[in-house]
C-alpha cells in the first residue's frame, strides 16, 4: 500500500503565499476604495461648485452666494488634495507589488491567484488616479517589507542586493504590517 502525504515545507510556504497575498490584496483594496470615494467627491463637487456659479437661487443675497460658492471651493480643493494623497498612496502599494513579484519571479496573477485574482474595484481605482503623481516610497517599502516578512527573508545574496532594505524603518508600524501579524496570529 503506497501512502502519499502532503510536504509541510511546501504547506507552509503555500500558506504563507496566500496569507501574503490576501493581506496585501485587502490593503490595496482598501485604498482603491479610498481613491474612487475622493474622486466621486470631487467630481460631485466640481457640479455643485458650476450650478452654484451659473445660477442664483431664491432668497440669497449675492453675498452669501459668494461665500457658499467659496466654502464649496474650498471644499473642492480639499477633496483634491486627498484624491492625490490616496492615488499615491496606490501607487506605492503596486510599486512593491511589482517589485516583490520581480525578485520572486512571479506575476501578480500567481501571487494573488490563491485569492481569486484582483478585484474589479482595483482595476476601476486604477481609471481614476491622478497621472501625475509618484509613488509613495514610504509606502512601496512598508508593503514590500510586509510581503517578505509574511513569504520569510530573502538568501543573504539577495537581500545585499536590495538597496531599499536599508532606508530608515518608519516610525509608527504601517496598518498593512498589523493586518499581516494579526494574520500571522491565527496560522
Amino acid at each position: 500500500m503506497k501512502v502519499v502525504i502532503d510536504d509541510p515545507a511546501y504547506t507552509e510556504l503555500l500558506n504563507r503565499m496566500l496569507y501574503a497575498g490576501m493581506g496585501t490584496l485587502y490593503h490595496w483594496l482598501d485604498v482603491s476604495h479610498f481613491v474612487a470615494q475622493t474622486r466621486l467627491a470631487v467630481a460631485l463637487l466640481k457640479q455643485l461648485v458650476l450650478a452654484e456659479t451659473l445660477m442664483r437661487a431664491p432668497g440669497y443675497t449675492k453675498q452669501q452666494l459668494k461665500m457658499v460658492v467659496r466654502r464649496d471651493r474650498a471644499a473642492l480643493v480639499s477633496a483634491e488634495a486627498e484624491c492625490k494623497k490616496w492615488s499615491v498612496r496606490w501607487k506605492g502599494i503596486e510599486a512593491a507589488i511589482t517589485r516583490f513579484c520581480a525578485e520572486r519571479r512571479v506575476t501578480m496573477q500567481q501571487l494573488f491567484a490563491m485569492v481569486q485574482g484582483l478585484p474589479r474595484t482595483i482595476e476601476e481605482a486604477r481609471e481614476d488616479l491622478d497621472a501625475d503623481v509618484p509613488a509613495d516610497p514610504q509606502e512601496e517599502e512598508a508593503v514590500y517589507q510586509a510581503l517578505r516578512a509574511c513569504l520569510g527573508r530573502l538568501s543573504a545574496a539577495e537581500d545585499s542586493r536590495s538597496t531599499r532594505s536599508r532606508l530608515p524603518a518608519r516610525r509608527s508600524e504601517p496598518k498593512i504590517t498589523k493586518q499581516f501579524r494579526r494574520l500571522e496570529e491565527w496560522s
